[in-house]
């Protein structure tokens, strides 16, 4: 089975904003119970760039997102959450960010013609390794330039990569997977109503 439009970006404007509008809330749900911790860049805020990129494909919308995250880093920081993170490596972040986007944005058009499992075991491998270099920036950014570690080790970052990639890797791949399950179930429960619906206007004309 061909994969037809299911991967395709969404072309409707006021829908894409709808859409953002979920997006941003799902940010200002999660991303302020992760400030803070040693992981530096929530799951949950990669996975929505990731999502961003695929279903909005606008650069706007990846700014607008970046900006969301930022303010809600600096009103956290005002209600007295740690401060640990915000280092100079904080603006790895942004690089971070844009490489789930760009994921996003791109992966799905090369996926276009093939058949679902083979679009599907191309998505996941795509998204596996863009997850990998987002964290490499983020956590081997932190952990190389943040200036909380007075002598940094090969040794110590393979310590690091242990205990944290694992769990972010997993926990981003498994948001990605859960909201891709999701478009695409949705728009496989639409195809059959549109498909009527032109059957139908194709009768009366």
């Amino acid at each position: 089975m061909q994969n037809s439009g299911v991967f395709a970006p969404v072309s409707d404007a006021r829908k894409r904003f709808v859409l953002f509008l979920l997006l941003l809330g799902v940010m200002l749900i999660s991303r302020g119970h992760h400030m803070g911790s040693a992981k530096l860049l929530p799951d949950m805020s990669i996975a929505l760039f990731f999502l961003s990129g695929w279903l909005l494909a606008r650069p706007i919308y990846a700014a607008l997102l970046m900006l969301a995250a930022v303010g809600i880093d600096v009103s956290a920081l005002q209600a007295g959450v740690s401060n640990f993170c915000v280092t100079p490596a904080y603006a790895l972040l942004a690089p971070a960010y844009l490489t789930m986007w760009g994921a996003g944005k791109h992966l799905p058009g090369l996926l276009m013609g093939r058949s679902q499992g083979m679009a599907l075991a191309l998505l996941a491998l795509g998204a596996w390794a863009a997850v990998s270099v987002a964290w490499l920036l983020s956590s081997g950014g932190f952990y190389l330039f943040s200036g909380r570690f007075s002598h940094p080790s090969w040794a110590e970052f393979a310590h690091r990569f242990e205990l944290y990639y694992g769990g972010y890797a997993g926990n981003a791949l498994l948001a990605i997977a859960v909201g891709v399950t999701g478009v695409i179930l949705l728009r496989r429960l639409r195809q059959p109503q549109e498909e009527e619906l032109c059957l139908d206007e194709e009768e009366t004309a």
